[in-house]
Formats: C-alpha cells, sequence, structure tokens
C-alpha cells in the first residue's frame, strides 16, 4: 500500500534498465509505473506511462505484455470516464489474450469490458460478460477473479433493483 516508496523502486528499476539497454524490462517498469500511477489516481500519468509500455511491448511483438497494457489503459480510461476508449482497449486486450487461450487473463479481460459496459449503463452485456468471466475464473482456481467479478455483478443487480424502485 505504500505508493510512493514502490513507485521509486520502481523508477530505479527503470534507470537500471535502461543503463542496461534491456528495452523488454524498461518496457516492464513503464508499465509497473503506469499501474501505480493509476492506482494512485494520477490518471494522465498513468495514461501516458501504460501507452508508452503498449509501444514498447508492441514494437517488441510481445503480445501478452500489450494485453496487460490495454487492459490497465482501458481501466484507465474507464476511471477517467473516457468510456468508449475504454470499450476499444478492452476489446483489443480481449482479443489477444482470447487467441493465447489464457483463461485467468480472458476473465480478467471480461471483467474490465463488464466493468465499463456497467459505466456505460449496458447492464445486459455486463451480465453476459460477467458470467462468463465467472465461468473461466472456476475454471482456473483464480477466488480472486470470482470474487471482484460477483462485486460488479452485484452492482448491477443492485442498480437494477435501484431503478425498478425508483421508476
Amino acid at each position: 500500500g505504500d505508493f510512493p516508496q514502490a513507485q521509486e523502486f520502481q523508477t530505479r528499476c527503470k534507470e537500471l534498465e535502461q543503463l542496461n539497454q534491456n528495452a523488454r524490462n524498461v518496457a516492464v517498469a513503464n508499465y509497473n509505473l503506469g499501474f501505480l500511477a493509476l492506482g494512485m489516481g494520477s490518471y494522465s500519468d498513468a495514461a501516458g506511462l501504460l501507452s508508452e509500455a503498449l509501444q514498447e511491448f508492441e514494437s517488441a511483438g510481445n503480445d501478452r505484455e500489450s494485453a496487460f497494457a490495454l487492459n490497465s489503459l482501458a481501466r484507465c480510461c474507464i476511471v477517467s470516464g473516457d468510456l468508449d476508449t475504454a470499450n476499444q482497449y478492452s476489446e483489443r486486450a480481449l482479443a489477444i489474450r482470447r487467441k493465447l487461450l489464457d483463461g485467468k487473463c480472458v476473465a480478467d479481460s471480461l471483467r474490465t469490458s463488464a466493468w465499463a459496459a456497467l459505466e456505460a449503463e449496458r447492464d445486459s452485456a455486463a451480465m453476459d460478460q460477467l458470467k462468463e468471466a465467472i465461468g473461466l475464473a472456476r475454471g482456473v482456481d483464480d477466488s480472486r477473479g470470482v470474487s471482484e467479478a460477483l462485486d460488479l455483478f452485484a452492482l448491477t443487480v443492485a442498480r437494477r433493483s435501484e431503478e425498478r424502485r425508483v421508476g
């Protein structure tokens, strides 16, 4: 939970990897710094670092890590309110992860897509994605993934109940 300390360590890692001319690890450091910035609520910093990492991963032809960057960029866009861009990023991440046959990561991307759908009040789409995400997460024994999906599922159901009461 000590984001500033983690940021300091990760910045030092990036500097060392730059000195070693290790492009892949510099990209990973940029991703990690972007992820930390997202956690600290610095969304423009997060978007910049995650975009830089994405470009570096794509240049290296690293699909798996590109999908991580895309999924995190989608989350950054969701919390920033840019749901159209969030959908574009999450769809790209999901497509890559499905191609790689990585059930745990597919479930993660489905949760991100469902969150974007929920924020855009597309509850039906969110429910469908969450059902698939729960099934995949259970299949790979990912209890955290199941829990996150159930949290979003509960939010969707609660909102539907609230709309019925108000309507």
